[in-house]
């Protein structure tokens, strides 16, 4: 184990410490890391102590539903727009929009009463020329119907051989926060 001090109190890296994850858990990240621990520890804590109470719920027999505080924005106009044409038009050299299927349309279009972040890295798109990916995870056949293309990602990567972005994650929520103020 390795303590660290930072403003907020001590973050401990139980792992072993090897020069690509010191690449990645700079000073700065270890500070951002102990400032959100200290700002969403109590909510988080209370949130996972409400986990506890419906997973019990749960093996008692209650079924999952949803929260009745969500109902205005469930009874709202919640819904994903269908794909505009000149979006369609315009992307039509990068995919032919084969991957979505007309069963799916009605469950894009429903109300929805959250949105989700799954951030995982990176993806480098590179000419076939460039190939030299091994990374697990980047596949192309993720964008259905896109001209011949690989992937070129950098060091460090996860165990799993994804390219680790520190700033990802935050620019990502950034993205979110300012397409969807007071979220």
């Amino acid at each position: 184990m390795t303590p660290y001090q930072t403003r907020n109190g001590e973050i401990a890296i139980l792992g072993p410490m090897t020069p690509e994850y010191q690449s990645v858990l700079t000073a700065e990240a270890l500070e951002f890391i102990a400032e959100l621990v200290a700002r969403y520890a109590p909510e988080r804590d209370r949130l996972m102590a409400r986990r506890r109470e419906r997973q019990q719920a749960f093996d008692g027999g209650a079924l999952p539903d949803f929260l009745p505080e969500t109902a205005a924005i469930r009874a709202g106009d919640w819904k994903v727009a269908p794909i505009p044409a000149d979006l369609q038009e315009s992307c039509a050299t990068l995919t032919d929009w084969n991957f979505i299927r007309a069963q799916d349309l009605p469950v894009i279009a429903s109300p929805i009463d959250w949105i989700g972040e799954n951030y995982y890295s990176v993806n480098r798109v590179v000419s076939l020329d460039d190939v030299g990916s091994a990374a697990i995870g980047q596949d192309a056949a993720m964008f259905p119907g896109a001209p011949p293309h690989a992937f070129g990602p950098r060091p460090p990567f996860t165990d799993m051989g994804w390219e680790i972005v520190p700033s990802g994650i935050v620019d990502a929520l950034h993205q979110i926060a300012a397409a969807l103020p007071g979220t």
